[in-house]
């Protein structure tokens, strides 16, 4: 596509994806596409239609605005692309994304670390080897705590003292997985009164419930 819409008419876009899931009426919508470069409003909310990123249609007296098929291609490969930053538009458009992400994040159980942990085509063998020899290390060190019992827990304080020398980060996202595949299964302290802060510290929260030990399937 060689039309690229501009970064107000990518905040647009973006608003009608996060906020109104995809279709609005045009009432509802902001930012509004006021004049630029000679166009006004409405010539700029034309051009993304006749550019087949969205469908426009009336509705009695309403306009209705569909993000199309290439609509949704066009986000898909434009993630980063410039929004606007003097909108104020911008902060509601962030926060309804951000309130999607926690809700797909909690759902696949995937930890707020797991997005910060770079994965590249180049770099990938490296990093599964890294992640599968530290399963290893987690299922080895269970093994040695509980002496392979699998009614017996291994605390995580106990855990990273034994894995200090592994970054958190890939850690957490390496437990996380475990238990996303049921391969590790985390849990809370049953008493209260045993959180002591280093355990909290030590806790990995998932669905924004903290897990201070685990048992190995």
């Amino acid at each position: 596509m060689s039309f690229q819409p501009d970064s107000l008419q990518t905040l647009y876009l973006w608003s009608i994806l996060f906020k109104h899931e995809g279709t609005a009426f045009l009432k509802d919508l902001k930012p509004k596409l006021g004049n630029a470069k000679g166009l006004t409003g409405a010539k700029r909310r034309n051009q993304l239609v006749k550019e087949g990123l969205l469908d426009e249609e009336k509705i009695g007296n309403k306009i209705q605005l569909t993000l199309t098929d290439s609509g949704w291609a066009w986000a898909q490969n434009n993630m980063t692309s410039e929004i606007s930053s003097k909108s104020p538009s911008s902060g509601p458009v962030l926060q309804a994304l951000l309130t999607r992400l926690g809700s797909f994040m909690d759902h696949n159980e995937i930890s707020l670390a797991e997005l910060f942990i770079e994965r590249t085509q180049e770099d990938s063998p490296l990093q599964n080897n890294q992640e599968i020899d530290l399963k290893i290390r987690i299922r080895d060190y269970w093994q040695k705590s509980t002496g392979g019992r699998r009614d017996l827990q291994v605390r995580l304080t106990d855990l990273r003292e034994e894995l200090n020398d592994i970054n958190r980060q890939l850690l957490d996202s390496t437990i996380t997985e475990m238990h996303s595949t049921g391969k590790l299964i985390l849990s809370p302290l049953e008493d209260p009164r045993d959180v002591t802060d280093i355990e909290r510290k030590a806790a990995i929260s998932i669905a924004g419930e903290e897990n201070h030990i685990f048992f190995m399937e």
